[in-house]
């Protein structure tokens, strides 16, 4: 069995894939605070130089640390290009909102009006980059599409995150659902209003967009990442200590070797679900 590569890494070299939402950031600080522990690695893999390391999980939990005065962070280190790695993105389902009014936001916001599709033929689009938003509605009027002639992830990013602004504004409620299930849920919970697509973004968007310092819009991209680590409880003195790298990175590898002669060190490759706060 090949363990996970871990590292101390400095978290002023850690860029963020995606934007942070400030309340999770605040929430989680108290958490780990309390905790006195960062209890599982972020996930990263090293930018071309290996001067830098694009975060692609716990970002939150990074930011959070960086608020509570840590300098390095306990990262696992990937491949990005390694096909086991898999990139999925985030739909929105919306509750308690009339079709007109949420039209009228993603209108106002990309300046384009939308076209009534079939859902399937809209799905379509929005995978081979034709449009920016599809949204279904409850009352089986089929899609309405938002088309774009040359599409642009950066432009893209702009108008997402102008739509979800007003989404907060108006107070109105949603939550993120994996676009490869998004349908079933759409179709089994009847509360649910409105099913707004995004298009896919591809690992080469999100290594640009985190190089460039614009992160994607929060809850866009959902990566599977193989053999996770969990549980690995790195002290956050030692997080927060002045420690050489080399130093603060044996620390770590004596304490993964005396789990491993403990076996203390278990492997599940069961998919989970976790009722998150």
């Amino acid at each position: 069995m090949e363990l996970p590569t871990l590292h101390v890494i400095p978290i002023d070299s850690v860029l963020l894939h995606e934007a942070i939402i400030p309340d999770k950031v605040q929430s989680l600080a108290s958490i780990i605070e309390s905790d006195g522990v960062q209890k599982n690695p972020i996930i990263v893999f090293p930018t071309k130089d290996g001067e830098q390391y694009i975060a692609i999980d716990g970002i939150h939990r990074a930011e959070a640390m960086r608020e509570l005065g840590c300098v390095s962070v306990v990262a696992s280190l990937v491949d990005y290009t390694d096909a086991s790695i898999e990139l999925f993105g985030w739909s929105q389902v919306f509750f308690s909102v009339e079709r007109e009014e949420l039209l009228d936001i993603i209108k106002k916001v990309c300046g384009r009006k939308p076209e009534q599709r079939d859902f399937w033929d809209a799905a379509h689009a929005l995978t081979t980059r034709q449009a920016y938003f599809g949204c279904a509605f409850r009352k089986g009027e089929g899609a309405f599409l938002f088309p774009c002639k040359d599409f642009s992830v950066e432009q893209w990013a702009v108008f997402d995150r102008a739509f979800m602004a007003e989404i907060r504004d108006r107070e109105i409620a949603h939550r993120p659902v994996s676009n490869d299930y998004c349908l079933d849920v759409f179709e089994r919970d009847e509360d649910i209003a409105c099913l707004c697509r995004r298009p896919v973004i591809s690992k080469e968007e999100v290594v640009r967009m985190a190089l460039a310092r614009t992160p994607l819009p929060s809850d866009t991209t959902r990566h599977i990442i193989p053999n996770r680590p969990l549980g690995l409880n790195t002290p956050l003195g030692l997080l927060k200590a002045h420690v050489p790298m080399d130093v603060a990175n044996s620390i770590i590898e004596a304490e993964v070797q005396n789990r491993w002669t403990k076996g203390a060190i278990r492997h599940y490759p069961d998919s989970v679900y976790i009722y998150d706060e």
